[in-house]
């Protein structure tokens, strides 16, 4: 929560009002294989997006610093 002062302040807000991205189904999207749409389908469908990004670029960072 990001606290505001001043003027009839302090309230609190949170960071996000609500608003959530999900990755959505692939059934129309061509992929190269079977495989990359069973992955699809277990670690991303149906989750936030930017949690999901955030996931990924912590453990590219993580395996950029062990080179």
């Amino acid at each position: 929560m990001s606290v505001i002062t001043g003027n009839g302040y302090p309230k609190q807000y949170p960071k996000r009002y609500g608003v959530k991205y999900t990755w959505k189904s692939l059934e129309e999207v061509p992929l190269n294989s079977r495989t990359e749409k069973k992955l699809y389908q277990e670690k991303l469908l149906g989750r936030n997006i930017m949690k999901t990004l955030t996931e990924a670029k912590r453990q590219i960072e993580d395996y950029l610093e062990r080179e």
